[in-house]
């Protein structure tokens, strides 16, 4: 965009508008006719966190104030459950008023080299069996440091944000996580076989 038009979305992004309707139609003021405006709302699956109704503002937004202006509206989010259920399933507010959705996928095990040039090959292996590709656990490890390091520090540690993430990963597809947990937990226990999971969990 023209450093003029920068320095005014700068200005007004410190206006807190009364609701999302409010912040809609502000938007719908700068979209221009020649220059399209991209607006990028991060971690909206945060926002329905603390709303549920938030997807059904944005419809509304959407239909009666942005549909016809020059405006593109990029939603991201972690949790791909409550994206497909508010923004892409058909039960969802924002159904039908997508063009595009992508799936970022995990990165390959190539791009071990790259983030952790000091590590073997058979290290880059273990780690890559451990955190998998996703580069937000990637960026919590030290590459200063040993695998056996981070694996202390990371998943061993108390308060650790690893500790809740089986449990976030379980919610964001299936309602009723509990019954999931119980079987990882007798797994973690040693249990291997299906009869020895259940003799613990006691299904």
């Amino acid at each position: 965009y023209p450093l003029r038009r920068q320095r005014q979305m700068c200005i007004r992004d410190r206006v807190v508008y009364a609701d999302w309707g409010s912040a809609m139609q502000a938007l719908s003021y700068e979209a221009g006719e020649e220059d399209k405006l991209v607006v990028v709302i991060d971690e909206f699956t945060y926002l329905l966190s603390e709303d549920r109704s938030i997807s059904s503002q944005f419809q509304k937004a959407w239909d009666l104030v942005l549909s016809n202006k020059n405006i593109m509206l990029l939603l991201a989010g972690s949790y791909m459950g409550m994206m497909h259920e508010h923004v892409i399933s058909a039960q969802g507010p924002l159904f039908g008023r997508t063009n595009s959705a992508i799936y970022l996928q995990p990165f390959s095990f190539a791009y071990t080299s790259g983030y952790f040039p000091k590590y073997t090959a058979e290290t880059r292996v273990a780690l890559y069996s451990i955190w998998g590709g996703i580069p937000g656990y990637w960026n919590r490890l030290d590459p200063g440091i040993s695998l056996s390091q981070n694996m202390v520090t990371q998943l061993l540690t108390p308060n650790s944000p690893y500790h809740f993430e089986p449990r976030l990963l379980l919610v964001d597809h299936v309602q009723d996580p509990s019954r999931y947990v119980s079987i990882l937990r007798a797994i973690s226990q040693g249990q291997a076989t299906v009869t020895e999971i259940l003799s613990l969990i006691h299904i």
